[in-house]
């Protein structure tokens, strides 16, 4: 029962910080794109 509720607790954490991690390269992704069309303009 232990050992299930640690495999649990670990998934999530993993699932948590894969997400986060996600976000934030989307974010870059967005950021990126938005200047290179910024100095596609110029």
């Amino acid at each position: 029962m232990n050992l299930k509720k640690k495999i649990y607790n670990f998934k999530t954490k993993t699932t948590t910080i894969v997400g986060k991690i996600l976000q934030l390269s989307i974010l870059f992704l967005n950021k990126l794109f938005f200047i290179s069309k910024k100095l596609v303009y110029f």
